[in-house]
């Protein structure tokens, strides 16, 4: 179901988006 791997891709970036802007302001600031 095409549908389902979108919602869990969409998921995964909703919470890798952050994660990653999070670790690359901390690697930048550090």
């Amino acid at each position: 179901q095409p549908f389902l791997i979108l919602a869990a891709l969409s998921l995964f970036l909703a919470v890798l988006g952050p994660v990653a802007a999070a670790l690359a302001l901390r690697h930048g600031a550090d």
